[in-house]
């Protein structure tokens, strides 16, 4: 058997083993293209002070070199293009890290996309930022947010073949993105795939040609080798008045090391240089061959379109895929049983979306093994899947506002097969149990509709403010079916409820205070007078103190008065997660329930 290769940080396994399709690097094949550049030649002219520290800013041969590059891969002229502009790095992500530091004390916010590169959520999150999203669909709320922002803000995008997605930025929202970045924010635009675009005619223009406050990040990690380390940063912007180039040279990390790279700046420059057009194919060598690897997973997938959806990409390294039956933790399990290893998607996300989508990387390995493997492992994960869900029970989730949303999220998490419903039941499958968070006029209207097709579905209902009549109609329904009628998920309001159920018969009356959000229409809360029916049950007089504040989630404070003693029981609700978690375990119990109406105790 192949012995697996050390590669960079990872020992990548060879394909008959594991494809581990979360390496996002270049192939060996590709590498050794690569060093058909890369030759090692004497110094020109025995120019020994190539081995000095070097100009910070990058020698003037090498910052030519690369406005030829951006000129003729981003359709700029050589007018358009200033060498001055072209700083010399490391590569992306040592340029990202080094900005997003030495500007720290200037902004404390980025925004990122939803779905980014998941090493700069850590980057952005180890620098302690305060990390918010955007989507590149919603310009009009980026604009509206950046404005708020009086301090300014570090913007953070992946403009062409996003890493993950692999989608580019059309010409059009280029344009409005660059347009809307207000002067005291500044915009990181991380090009890694700039040139890797396989339609041709697709807009590769850097970012910071329109605009001066963005910075445009490229390297050749992915168009050359990662192991050169090197990069360059395009710029106009002005930071203090100056050309943030200046900022950059005073530094103490600059002004101690000088140039990064010099020597291997030095290389590149006179091999690619001197075989410009042979480097053209080479780029055109690269995109054939991920082209064609992602050719492979899309016809494999198609095959599979109950259980797999995906975006087409644009170019790069990736294909992002939705996965229909389990969430992209639990298929990865199955996945590795298969052989087959990837990214899942709520990686990508800093707000932790994204759960049924992964990420497979067709770079490294070569096209005869995706030939080989590939289809045959997605085969064998399919079966994996069914014998994982053919005994699972159908939900419908009906309601979708916060707490349905969150709700979505859970039961995303807990590989439970469900499906949300509209107000029109008639179009849609209904499944074995049906959650309800809605009004309760939505209530009313599902109970008529499951009785008028003689349907007999389970139900959680987490609606309040019933009125006695649409309370009939629950009771009415539940006489032939399991009924869980709950005002409150949460696994803290049920102990509460289970206190008052044991309590001794010493206590005279009872104050509930009743606090939530300024938002909350009702009052008293539906919890708040389950909690007063469950006190007078044990004939405790109880009165109900309702007060609507800020962004309060939920806050329930019961004081027990007896003979010369007073009792407090508090519940407060930290997170809106606790509702929806309770809500899942609430599945599982009315799963075994006979007909009859329940609460969550």
């Amino acid at each position: 058997m192949e012995q697996s290769e050390q590669y960079g940080q990872y020992a990548v396994k060879p394909a008959l083993e594991m494809m581990m399709l979360g390496v996002g690097q270049p192939s060996p094949q590709i590498l050794k293209e690569a060093n058909n550049f890369i030759k090692l030649n004497e110094l020109e002219n025995n120019d020994i002070n190539l081995l000095q520290y070097g100009l910070k800013q990058g020698f003037s041969s090498y910052r030519k070199f690369i406005k030829k590059l951006l000129g003729e891969f981003s359709n700029v002229s050589n007018d358009e293009t200033k060498e001055d502009n072209i700083y010399m790095t490391n590569g992306i992500s040592q340029s990202i890290f080094m900005i997003s530091s030495l500007l720290r004390s200037t902004y404390d916010t980025v925004y990122v996309e939803d779905l980014t590169y998941f090493i700069m959520i850590n980057v952005f999150k180890d620098l302690k930022y305060n990390i918010k999203t955007f989507n590149i669909t919603d310009m009009n709320k980026l604009q509206s947010d950046l404005k708020k922002e009086k301090n300014g803000a570090l913007v953070y995008c992946i403009p062409f073949c996003n890493n993950p997605s692999g989608k580019s930025m059309t010409e059009s929202q280029i344009e409005q993105f660059s347009s809307i970045i207000p002067e005291n924010c500044l915009c990181l635009s991380d090009e890694t795939y700039q040139f890797l675009q396989f339609d041709n005619k697709q807009n590769n223009k850097s970012l910071a040609f329109y605009s001066d406050n963005i910075i445009s990040l490229g390297t050749f990690s992915k168009i050359l080798a990662p192991g050169v380390r090197l990069g360059w940063m395009y710029t106009n912007y002005n930071f203090n008045n100056n050309h943030f180039y200046k900022f950059l040279d005073e530094t103490g990390f600059m002004d101690s090391g000088g140039s990064v790279n010099p020597l291997i700046a030095h290389m590149i420059t006179n091999c690619i240089s001197g075989n410009f057009d042979s480097y053209k194919n080479f780029i055109e060598c690269i995109k054939n061959e991920l082209r064609d690897k992602q050719k492979i997973i899309i016809s494999t997938l198609n095959r599979y379109i109950d259980y797999f959806e995906y975006n087409i990409p644009d170019g790069g390294y990736f294909v992002f895929v939705k996965s229909l039956k389990l969430n992209s933790s639990r298929l990865l399990e199955l996945s590795m049983q298969c052989g087959l290893s990837f990214h899942i998607g709520n990686k990508f996300s800093p707000n932790k979306n994204h759960h049924d989508w992964f990420r497979l990387s067709v770079s490294y390995y070569s096209k005869e093994d995706f030939e080989k493997y590939f289809s045959l492992r997605i085969n064998n994960l399919v079966k994996l899947v069914d014998l994982e869900t053919q005994n699972n029970i159908e939900v419908s989730l009906f309601g979708n506002g916060r707490l349905g949303g969150l709700i979505n999220n859970s039961l995303k998490e807990k590989n439970i097969l469900y499906n949300v419903l509209t107000r029109r039941f008639q179009d849609e499958k209904l499944g074995d149990i049906i959650i309800d968070v809605t009004t309760p006029t939505g209530t009313q209207n599902l109970i008529n509709f499951l009785v008028e097709k003689n349907l007999n579905k389970k139900l959680i209902i987490g609606t309040t403010g019933h009125t006695d009549d649409q309370l009939k109609i629950i009771k009415q329904y539940a006489k032939k079916n399991a009924v869980i009628l709950c005002p409150n998920f949460s696994n803290g309001i049920q102990n509460m409820v289970k206190m008052i159920r044991n309590l001794d018969k010493v206590w005279q009356s009872a104050n509930i205070v009743d606090i939530h959000h300024i938002h909350k229409k009702d009052a008293p809360s539906g919890t708040a007078l389950l909690l007063k029916r469950e006190l007078e049950k044990r004939d405790i007089d109880t009165n109900i103190e309702s007060r609507r504040e800020g962004e309060v989630i939920g806050t329930h404070i019961i004081t027990l008065k007896g003979d010369n003693e007073e009792l407090t029981l508090s519940h407060n609700a930290e997170n809106r997660d606790i509702f929806a978690n309770g809500c899942i375990n609430l599945i599982e119990k009315i799963k075994t329930k006979p007909h009859g109406l329940y609460d969550f105790v």
